[in-house]
């Protein structure tokens, strides 16, 4: 295992740095520039490079007698906030010669029913550990597995780099499914979007002025038809269902005289499929910032990704910008 860091840090090699810089703008290739200088240019436009876990560890005796000294052995269940700094938390000479300003950064654990397993806090330089994740971890045996004590150096290494993030500038984590989500409300948008202007184009493209009007107010009167059809469903009242009883009264008076001057009832055929296309469409645009830059979102991604490793050497190829 391993932290990534970067150029704020005070082990960092800044000769090797612009070294790669200087490469790169030459067009070298990013693997080999990464492997012969330590350095990358991660996805945000920031570089990196990495600081080896090996030497990382929980300081288990510290932990006990913290502990202890508390009078506060977690029970489950009960939020117990039992704080200390990270210094007396982990022994990691590496880390703390790159960003002595960790030593002071406060540990957090209590124990609740949740899905996260810690979290740091840029306002509060706090990391929070979950020790509902850990029940053994919370006997006077707490140490004996190692399984635990390996999961609980997964997640301090995880929050710890979320503090180098947020003290280097680096593109921070999120959740990655709020990401897909958000994504995928832009792409159904604009997959909508596509679909109106071509039924634009084939209103437009009617050679008959009376049956274009006719088309473009029938398209106005369906959509309030299916936003009254639809309140007929959900709220089950008679006023709801009545309007829409009046409302497809008119659209087939509507449709015949688009037919008896067109001929084809073909064009309102695609309002209607194109409409009744346009589900859940009052809550389906997508704010500003959504439709904005997709790289944005992914660099809050990325955060997640490189604080869970699971981009590491891939990103100097596959992330990197160039």
């Amino acid at each position: 295992m391993f932290s990534i860091a970067g150029e704020k840090a005070k082990t960092a090699n800044i000769a090797k740095l612009e070294e790669a810089k200087k490469r790169l703008e030459n067009g070298e290739d990013k693997q080999k520039v990464w492997e012969e200088t330590g350095w990358y240019i991660a996805k945000d436009g920031k570089p990196r490079f990495e600081i080896s876990d090996r030497d990382f560890k929980v300081n288990e005796k510290a932990i006990d007698k913290w502990l202890e000294d508390d009078k506060a052995y977690i029970t489950p269940h009960t939020h117990v906030d039992i704080s200390n700094k990270l210094y007396d938390f982990i022994s990691h000479k590496e880390l703390f010669e790159a960003y002595p300003e960790l030593k002071d950064y406060s540990v957090q654990l209590y124990d609740e029913p949740s899905t996260t397993r810690g979290s740091f806090s840029a306002e509060n330089k706090t990391i929070k550990i979950n020790m509902d994740f850990y029940d053994d971890l919370k006997s006077p045996n707490r140490f004996a597995r190692d399984d635990s004590r390996t999961e609980l150096k997964k997640t301090l290494i995880h929050e710890i780099q979320h503090a180098i993030q947020d003290y280097e500038g680096f593109a921070k984590g999120s959740n990655p499914e709020s990401v897909l989500k958000k994504k995928i409300k832009v792409a159904q948008y604009e997959a909508k979007r596509a679909k109106r202007e071509k039924l634009n184009e084939t209103l437009d493209g009617l050679n008959n002025a009376t049956a274009k009007s006719l088309a473009y107010d029938y398209m106005y009167l369906f959509d309030k038809f299916r936003e009254a059809e639809l309140d007929s469903i959900n709220k089950a009242n008679d006023e709801s269902f009545e309007k829409a009883i009046k409302l497809s009264r008119q659209l087939k008076d509507l449709k015949q005289s688009f037919v008896d001057v067109y001929g084809s009832d073909e064009p309102i055929k695609e309002v209607e499929n194109f409409v009744y296309s346009q589900k859940d469409k009052a809550n389906d645009k997508p704010t500003l910032a959504e439709i904005s830059e997709s790289n944005d979102r992914y660099k809050r991604h990325y955060g997640e990704g490189e604080a869970s490793k699971e981009f590491c050497q891939d990103a100097v190829t596959i992330f990197s910008f160039g």
